[in-house]
């Protein structure tokens, strides 16, 4: 690869959507985490919870930097809306923050490519696809631990409506955004 320009900026972040919106947070020292939800954890959060650090099978905190309420303009792209829809909002994110660097650059998208920082752990999405394959691994384990044949877990996660492209996380939201914005330069996600 030869030489390299960032000439674009782009980004979501709990409470704020754009890089402005974002520094002014920063400046202004605003908390943008928010309480934890059944939501996030598939079940209410009062389940997990306890003041004391280091209780066994809890977490000691009730918040979190969640990025609420956003919603994808899936209109622009270079890929179906309706595909777009069955994504978790990891690629929606990134394809909000990729256009927003590249409106930001006023390059061609036949001369960029796209370097995306990433968080490459599950998604919600991928949490619902893969429930059920958890819990038949899980289950015949539990039943012999607890010494109770009749065990199993609650109804699995509703996964409809998802695309199992949610499992690739990795990277594959950058390469996602670039293909949803016709870019044609390299593709990464660090």
């Amino acid at each position: 690869m030869g030489q390299i320009a960032i000439t674009g900026l782009g980004c979501v972040f709990p409470g704020a959507d754009t890089p402005d919106r974002y520094w002014r947070n920063l400046v202004e020292g605003r908390d943008s985490t928010s309480p934890l939800s059944a939501a996030e954890l598939g079940v209410d959060p009062a389940l997990y919870y306890h003041p004391e650090p280091g209780t066994a099978d809890h977490i000691c905190y009730n918040r979190n930097g969640h990025v609420r309420d956003f919603r994808l303009e899936a209109e622009g792209y270079r890929l179906p809306a309706e595909d777009l829809a069955t994504l978790d909002p990891l690629f929606h994110w990134t394809m909000h923050a990729a256009r927003q660097a590249l409106e930001d650059s006023g390059a061609s998208p036949q001369r960029c490519g796209l370097i995306a920082g990433n968080i490459g752990m599950p998604t919600h999405s991928g949490k619902r696809l893969m429930s059920g394959f958890y819990h038949r691994i899980l289950e015949p384990y539990l039943r012999e631990l607890l010494d109770r044949p009749d065990f199993s877990f609650p109804a699995y996660w509703d996964a409809s409506g998802l695309s199992g492209l949610n499992l690739m996380t990795g990277s594959h939201n950058a390469t996602i955004a670039a293909l949803a914005l016709g870019l044609s330069g390299p593709t990464y996600a660090i």
